[in-house]
């Protein structure tokens, strides 16, 4: 139970994480892509601290899908995360963040490389599939 509870608020935080940084890249550049990829690099560390290997795979799946909702047109053709300098800043800078963190799992030795390279490679593939 603790443990489904715990995967609960990180999925929460990476849906908030997503959405704080979406909006707030663009804000002061370029402290603010700086400040929201940091934003995600503490989340990454935290959700890896907290739970472990499941914890960073729940934020990481959590933070990509709200990012890619918000990376898509809206009804009036606007976009959040837009397809510039800042826009790709953040979606790249982000996702190393999350990477970093799986590496940390690597090598502390808490998850396989396979276990964790299978992650990033589905959630690569599943982006470029939603993308297409």
């Amino acid at each position: 139970m603790k443990d489904v509870l715990a995967c609960l608020v990180l999925a929460f935080g990476g849906i908030i994480t997503a959405s704080v940084g979406a909006v707030a890249h663009r804000g002061y550049p370029p402290f603010g892509v700086i400040a929201a990829i940091a934003m995600v690099a503490l989340a990454a560390v935290f959700a890896r601290a907290w739970v472990g290997y499941l914890g960073i795979a729940v934020f990481g799946a959590a933070w990509l899908t709200t990012t890619f909702v918000w990376a898509q047109n809206g009804p009036g053709g606007s976009v959040l995360i837009a397809q510039d300098a800042l826009g790709v800043s953040w979606l790249v800078g982000a996702t190393l963040m999350i990477m970093i963190g799986g590496l940390i799992l690597i090598l502390q030795g808490i998850a396989s490389w396979r276990v964790v390279a299978g992650c990033f490679v589905g959630m690569i593939t599943f982006s470029m599939l939603l993308n297409s």
